[in-house]
Parts: structure tokens; C-alpha cells; sequence
């Protein structure tokens, strides 16, 4: 039987050759001051993730060959000469270099001043792309929020990174009597919003103490599935109690409360607000709906035990120093309620990042059950 491509593989290899075609053609035409929008940068990232064959987040030379050995279009642009033929800056790159993600979009921008291999002075991505929003998947994605601006490069750099992975016989056992947190949450209005990355409702009916610091809470917002993990173990549903101290300089503190699947008890505390989750995108916070009734936090206790550590937002910029405490008991969501809450995300769903190391971070585990 003959090696003849198959009429998908064909179609497939046509699709993307075409895909490519358009997409560089494109930037041949972008003068100097121009920028790459969102399309265009989804589909470079497809690109570079094709070539990527070792999935070592870097492409060489060999690996870019292979990519136009099976992209004729691609290849036509590669060996032409005019204004959408590739950039000479990439053809000069991929010769010496292997290419990270940040350094193939350069060498595609018009006039691009970056090399392979030169980290020195880059301004970020922000500098190349019209709009260099964040995001969990793709170009934007957890992996590369450090290179869509220089003020997210903690993401990278950081050493107390969150979320992270807690491991009970790992952390340092401390009596609730010496526990440096309480929680003073009570009953009070809010409005709620999707702001294209998370469910958040904006609410100020409580505080939190930490380390002799009072931090009134400003919002709560959701991941799906949980940031944080126990063991390794994701949650289905994780929310952020955000808090702040007021004046300058401004500290953070959070409360993580983990969410599991429940089918024999009766959830309330979701049951406030989740009948108006927001499925449209806010502009900004002038959009959000006010909560029919009050929000009740009241039930959120620190009883049950809780894991504190330092850390950071966990959305960019990644901002360290924030105080984190983790229920360890999480709370019930009922199965319906997840998929509601699924649904409101759309695109953005599974809206987490990946754990982050500990580098050398004490966990302490405070527990009522201790004398």
C-alpha cells in the first residue's frame, strides 16, 4: 500500500499552511509602529507550539525545519523574499539560537530590536502586541505573564509565588492558642461582576486579623478548579477572600476556602448569590449588578483549622508579601452549582494557575484539636 497523505492530513496540512500564509503576510505589512493583535498572537503561539516537538518551551533550528518540511506555504515564506516572506531577524535567530516563545514573536515584529538569547532590555510583550491582557491558556498564559509586561516579572523571578501545593506532614504544627489569624465577617451589601477573568463580588462586611493586623475584606472572587491543592489533590471550586489595610503602603491578605462536591447536605452560603452570577463580560466596576439581598460570611470560620504562609496574588502582577491562610476544611458546592458557575466563565473557565515552588517557605498548620 503507498504512503499517499491522507485526505485529512492533507486537508489539515492545507488549513494551516493557508493559516500561516495569511497571519505572515500580515506582519509584512505591519510598519514599525505597529502592533500584533490577539489573533494574530493565538495563532504564532499555535505555531510555535507545532514546531515545539520537544515541549521544551524553546524551538531550533532542526525542529523549524521539520515544521517547513510539512508547511509548503510555510517553506514559500521562509525561501521568499518580499513583504510577507518571515523576517530577516528570524531567519538570522533560528540559525544560531534556540528560540523561546517571547524571542519568536520579536523576530516576527516589524524592526524588532530583540535577538535570541538576549534577555537584556526587553520591555515585554506589551511592546509588540496591541492588547497584552493576561489569560490562563495560550500566548497569554500562566507561563508567559512574566514576559507580557516588566511589571509582571515576579511571575518568573518571584520566590514566594503562590498558589502552591500544601503538604499536612510537611508543615509546622502551631496550637490555635498561638494562631496569628481571626476572622470578624459578618452580613453586608454587594455587587458582583464577571471581569473576564473571574466571578468576583465586590463586599465589605468583615475583616480578617493577621499578626496583630487588621485587613478589611474588599472582594471575593473564584478559580475553577482550585489553585491551591492539598497533596497534589485540586479541588473542584476555590474562592479568594481579598483584604487590605487602608493608606499607604497598602498590604494583602487572603483567605483561601477550597470547595468540594457535595450531594448530601444543604448548600447555603453559594445559594446567596449564585441564581445572579453574570455570564457577560463588565467593562469596568461601574457595570457590576448589586446582590439582590445581603452576602452572609458569617459561616466562614477558622475552627476547623487553617495553613498560613506568605505569598502572593496569584494573578498577574504576582505581587509578593501578601499574608495567606488556607481553611483547611473545605466547603460543600453541589454539583449543579458548579456547572452554573462554569457556564458564566465561558472561555475562561478553569481559570487557575499551576502551584509555584515553596523555595524553602515555612507552612504553619494551626489546629483547634492542639494543646
Amino acid at each position: 500500500m503507498g504512503c499517499t497523505q491522507s485526505k485529512h492530513d492533507a486537508s489539515e496540512d492545507a488549513s494551516n499552511g493557508t493559516m500561516l500564509q495569511a497571519v505572515l503576510g500580515h506582519l509584512g505589512q505591519l510598519d514599525g509602529d505597529a502592533k500584533l493583535d490577539h489573533t494574530t498572537m493565538s495563532i504564532v503561539y499555535d505555531i510555535f507550539k507545532d514546531m515545539d516537538k520537544d515541549s521544551d518551551g524553546t524551538v531550533d533550528k532542526s525542529e523549524f525545519e521539520k515544521f517547513l518540511s510539512t508547511h509548503p506555504a510555510a517553506k514559500t515564506l521562509w525561501e521568499g523574499e518580499g513583504k510577507a516572506s518571515m523576517s530577516r531577524s528570524l531567519k538570522d535567530a533560528i540559525a544560531d539560537e534556540r528560540l523561546s516563545f517571547y524571542e519568536l514573536v520579536a523576530a516576527f515584529a516589524p524592526e524588532a530590536p530583540h535577538h535570541a538569547g538576549d534577555a537584556s532590555g526587553i520591555g515585554g510583550l506589551e511592546s509588540l502586541i496591541s492588547d497584552a491582557a493576561w489569560g490562563y491558556r495560550g500566548y497569554n498564559g500562566p507561563e508567559n505573564w512574566a514576559l507580557l509586561s516588566p511589571k509582571n516579572k515576579l511571575a518568573a523571578t518571584g520566590k514566594e509565588q503562590c498558589p502552591v501545593d500544601i503538604l499536612p506532614s510537611t508543615c509546622v504544627p502551631c496550637p490555635a492558642v498561638d494562631g496569628d489569624a481571626s476572622l470578624a465577617y459578618g452580613v453586608g451589601p454587594g455587587t458582583i461582576l464577571n471581569n473576564g477573568h473571574t466571578i468576583q463580588v465586590n463586599w465589605k462586611g468583615g475583616s480578617m486579623s493577621v499578626g496583630g493586623t487588621t485587613f478589611e475584606a474588599a472582594q471575593f472572587h473564584f478559580h475553577t478548579a482550585s489553585e491551591t491543592t492539598i497533596r497534589g489533590m485540586q479541588y473542584p471550586l476555590e474562592m479568594h477572600v481579598v483584604h487590605v489595610t487602608p493608606g499607604e503602603p497598602m498590604r494583602i491578605a487572603v483567605l483561601a476556602v477550597l470547595f468540594e462536591t457535595r450531594t448530601d447536605v444543604e448548600e447555603v452560603f453559594l445559594s446567596q448569590f449564585f441564581d445572579q452570577l453574570p455570564s457577560h463580560v463588565a467593562h469596568d466596576q461601574d457595570d457590576a449588578e448589586t446582590l439582590t439581598r445581603p452576602v452572609d460570611l458569617s459561616s466562614i470560620s477558622l475552627d476547623g483549622g487553617y495553613y498560613r504562609l506568605r505569598g502572593s496574588l496569584t494573578t498577574p502582577p504576582c505581587t509578593e508579601g501578601l499574608e495567606w491562610s488556607v481553611l483547611a476544611s473545605p466547603l460543600p458546592i453541589l454539583p449543579a452549582q458548579l456547572e452554573t458557575f462554569r457556564k458564566a466563565l465561558g472561555k475562561t473557565v478553569r481559570n487557575f494557575r499551576p502551584t509555584q515552588p515553596l523555595n524553602g517557605r515555612t507552612i504553619t498548620w494551626v489546629c483547634a484539636c492542639q494543646a
